[in-house]
């Protein structure tokens, strides 16, 4: 049920012009955060990205060159929350 939920906001924000990709995780061999904070040392080659490589690796090197929605878009889409 969950994935059809998700089918239907994907082809939803499709229909707008966004660009969407639907991942299976459960495909992915990944730890997760491992708090090593390597990401949050200015500086560091790893600033601003996950340091650990795995399997969700690709995953986050492609959504880092997604294209984010322009703020105006975001605060409009916020403000609608069900009543």
């Amino acid at each position: 049920m969950a994935a059809t939920l998700l089918e239907h906001a994907l082809r939803g924000a499709a229909s707008v012009g966004a660009r969407t990709e639907l991942v299976q995780l459960y495909d992915l061999e990944y730890r997760g955060c491992t708090s090593c904070f390597a990401c949050k040392i200015k500086g560091g080659k790893s600033y601003g990205k996950c340091a650990v490589r795995d399997g969700l690796t690709p995953v986050l090197k492609k959504s880092r060159g997604m294209p984010m929605p322009s703020s105006s878009a975001h605060r409009s889409t916020s403000a609608r929350s069900p009543g």
